[in-house]
Parts: structure tokens; sequence; C-alpha cells
């Protein structure tokens, strides 16, 4: 099969779909990574024992992506039965919610924890996303889209730590009774506002994608028809080796390429690129035929004089 060495041959992306799932994908990575810079200054507000410190910082930290793991089956089941764009944008709100809930927090590990828990269970755009894109791309410009989803969790996870290391208890607002009772309040908020605008903007620009499998299953199947094209060309040049030694008669050969043409053609139809790769393995085919054919009329031939051969030594006897 060729490959598509310039940019004619290649679909182009539908961006604002793309944008949509970028954006999605570097909420994930915010709320996800957002709490790392204070998690273990939060433990310790709320009065864990130091010698198990670790444990209960790593146990909040991880929490999201145990729920995440869980539900992430669930909510790819129900992407297939409500859409995509709904299931992403309830994922959505409720890791928006979630976020507030996480940060209105006095001093409850507990609850900080089921916050991050639940975030997790009501979030499972992370395969939905995966398989927006897939709807929405072909085989020419998959790779392309899919890139933006490293780039996304990339930008999430530079820009997210430092929020919310800059966020968490901030000493430059002096005075404020409302972050001294709630101190992880803004992280909280800032997760919540980011999960917002990604909400926004599939709200507005995102598109459900159609149901394509059998539109779209024609191109991601070039390259298995391009085998079995070959394939079965090489089969049938074996075949003709097998002919060959046989001698077998020429009206047999005819209908093995007539079908052969047949066989190619039809598969070949609809894809109009696999034709000049078949051309080299058709033609190798072609010349073997052209050869069992000529090796068998010289045998027809010997088999004529031999026989004209036989009469004239009769005919003088």
């Amino acid at each position: 099969m060729k490959k598509l060495n310039n940019k004619e041959n290649r679909t182009p992306l539908p961006m604002k779909q793309v944008l949509c799932a970028f954006i999605v994908h570097m909420a994930e990575a915010f709320q996800t990574t957002i709490l790392f810079p204070f998690v273990a200054y939060m433990v310790d507000d709320f009065g864990i024992d130091p010698k198990y410190n670790g444990f209960y910082v790593g146990l909040l930290a991880s929490s999201f992506s145990i729920a995440q793991f869980f539900s992430s089956f669930i909510w790819g089941r129900i992407s297939d039965f409500i859409g995509c764009k709904k299931a992403v944008l309830y994922g959505l709100m409720g890791s928006c919610i979630a976020s507030l809930f996480f940060g209105f927090n006095h001093s409850s590990y507990l609850q900080a924890i089921l916050a991050r828990l639940l975030s997790g269970a009501l979030n499972g755009n992370v395969g939905i996303v995966k398989s927006f894109l897939g709807q929405i791309t072909d085989h020419t410009n998959r790779s392309k889209g899919f890139s933006t989803l490293s780039f996304a969790w990339g930008c999430g996870s530079i820009i997210a730590p430092f929020l919310g290391g800059v966020l968490a208890k901030p000493q430059y607002i002096q005075n404020s009774p409302f972050l001294d009772y709630f101190p992880y309040v803004l992280p909280g908020i800032a997760a919540a506002l980011m999960q917002l605008i990604a909400f926004i903007i599939c709200l507005i620009f995102m598109v459900e994608p159609k149901k394509k499998y059998l539109i779209d299953s024609q191109n991601n199947q070039i390259d298995k028809i391009d085998k079995i094209d070959k394939i079965d060309s090489i089969d049938s040049i074996d075949g003709i080796d097998n002919i060959q030694n046989k001698k077998t008669t020429n009206t047999k050969i005819n209908s093995i390429v007539n079908s052969i043409n047949k066989k190619i053609k039809s598969k070949t139809s609809n894809y109009s690129k696999l034709i000049d790769d078949d051309k080299n393995v058709y033609s190798e085919f072609e010349m073997q035929t052209i050869k069992v054919i000529k090796n068998n009329d010289n045998d027809d031939n010997d088999d004529n004089d031999d026989d004209n051969n036989d009469n004239n030594n009769n005919n003088n006897d």
C-alpha cells in the first residue's frame, strides 16, 4: 500500500472537535494533579498521626484515579447508549461539583477522600475522549489527532500543580476568615472552573459523531484487503506452478485468470489506490500464466507433430 507522503492524501482534522477533546483531556490532567503540591500539608492539617502521614497522603492522591479506573468501563458503555457528547458533559459537571466539595473542606479527611472518589467515579472522560477521536478521524490523520492528547495532558500537568501551590493557604491574602476556615478552597474552585470552561466549550462546539463504522471501515481495512489480495495472488501463482507441472488445458488456465481478475476487481473497486499496488503482483501472475499457456501450446504442437509423423510412416508402409 502506498504511504501518505504528502498533505494532499491526508484528511483535514476537524479542529473544533479536536479542540473539545484537547480541553477535556487537559481538564482531566488538571483534576488529577492540582492537589499534589499541598496534599501533604492538607493531611497534616487534618490531624493525621505523622507516623501514617505517607499512607494517607498516597491514598488521597490516588483515590481519584482508583475510582476512575473502576468507573471507566461503565462510562464507556453509557457513552455507547447516550452518545459521547452527553457522557463527556455529565462527567465534566460531576467533576466540577466534586471539586467544590473537595475545596470546601475544613478539617475532614473523610470528606476529602469522598470528594476525590466521587470526582473519579463521575468522570470517565479519558476513555470516552479517545473513542470520540477515533470516530472523527480516519487512517490518514488519526495519529496527528491522538498526538494532541499527550500535549493536552502535559499542559494540564504543568499548569495545575503551579496553581495548586500558589492558591493553597495563600499568604498574600491576610485577615480572611473565609480562607482561614477553608484554606484549600481556592485550588478546589480553580479545578471546578477548569471543568466548567471545558463543559461550556464542549456544549457549544462538540458535535456527536455519527456511527460511521461501516463507512470508516473501508479506510481502516485497506491494509487487510491489500494483504488478502497479495496472498490470493501469490497462492494463485503457486497454483499456476502446479498447473504447469500437470499440464492442465488452456481452457482451465483461462478460467483461473478470469476468476482471479474478478476477485481482485471486486475487492479493490472502492480502493483505487490499491490497484497500482496490485499491478506488480498481478503482472507476475500474468507472466506465469502466459508461460504455462505457451508451454502447453508447444506440448500440443509436439503431440501433433508426432501424430503426423506416425501417420506418414503408416502411409509409407
